[in-house]
């Protein structure tokens, strides 16, 4: 256990740099067009991703039986997740985005069940009905009008972003015990982001790049570098040392930690009933993941 104090340090290290992606996403999706936005962001980190990987891994040698699972996996983790993500911040706030996003794992264990990965109890089913009384408490709470206010497409988009997640999780996790984390991320980082580039030509044909102001550069940089990469590493490093179960705890922050970062960041408003919605979410999840019995994926936290 002599590692287990640094092992601590980074995934809570990872668990802020995380927090701070909702914030610092915002600000680059209203500076820039939004899918141009997630280009940027994942060309940088999926380049910087793939260089740590070739560092520490070396090449990989892909199965040619593997390349369509990473192929959908790339679709739903990157193209469905980042798309709907940058959709969603661009008509609603950080924080109801990172609340929303707080059920990822709840879509994780969903998905894990339609594809019979596992199966459900009592218990489960009712963290899962735990976790729609907390989106919803989260939707209603945010159904006014200003800063703190969420449409239901700004809703359905989150969570979207949320369920791209969670499936990528399923998918991955045959893939998980053929190739290590870094090269699965690196994959589906790259392809994911191949995919959506024809979705984003016009947005990126139309911006000018030059008038880009510095702030949106930066979120650019944080995003893809500290917001991928670097919380990458952090978490896989993490989680070989002190094993899934114990990093999970470390996710349940994220959400909470992202609401700070935004209000504090952006002035963001987050009323008593939206906060509970996600006390709701979180409580769900741990009480999901406690009665599967089972440790959560290597790559089920970072959904932002």
């Amino acid at each position: 256990m002599r590692n287990q104090p640094s092992a601590d340090a980074a995934l809570l290290l990872a668990v802020l740099l995380w927090s701070g992606n909702y914030a610092a996403a915002k600000f680059g999706v209203d500076a820039t067009s939004p899918l141009g936005f997630a280009i940027a962001r994942y060309t940088l980190g999926g380049a910087a991703t793939l260089l740590v990987m070739l560092a520490r891994e070396g090449v990989p040698h892909v199965r040619p039986r593997d390349l369509g699972l990473l192929l959908v996996a790339a679709v739903c983790g990157v193209s469905i997740n980042q798309g709907t993500f940058v959709a969603a911040l661009s008509i609603t706030s950080a924080s109801n985005v990172a609340l929303l996003l707080g059920t990822t794992p709840i879509w994780t264990a969903f998905f894990a069940v339609v594809t019979r990965q596992e199966r459900l109890d009592a218990a489960h089913w009712i963290a899962l009905a735990g976790g729609v009384a907390g989106v919803a408490l989260i939707v209603a709470g945010g159904s006014g009008a200003g800063l703190g206010a969420i449409s239901f497409a700004g809703a359905a988009l989150s969570l979207t972003a949320a369920a791209g997640w969670g499936l990528y999780s399923v998918l991955i996790r045959p893939l998980m015990r053929r190739y290590a984390a870094l090269q699965i991320s690196s994959f589906t980082m790259i392809v994911g982001t191949l995919v959506l580039v024809p979705f984003g030509l016009p947005d990126l044909a139309r911006q000018d790049w030059g008038a880009i102001p510095a702030n949106a550069w930066l979120a650019i940089a944080y995003t893809g570098i500290l917001g991928v990469a670097v919380t990458n590493v952090l978490y896989f490093t993490g989680v070989h040392k002190v094993g899934a179960a114990r990093a999970a705890l470390y996710g349940y922050l994220t959400p909470f930690l992202g609401v700070i970062v935004a209000v504090v960041l952006l002035g963001d408003r987050v009323n008593p009933i939206q906060i509970l919605g996600g006390i709701v979410v979180v409580i769900a999840v741990a009480v999901g993941r406690r009665s599967l019995g089972a440790a959560p994926d290597l790559a089920a936290e970072p959904a932002a």
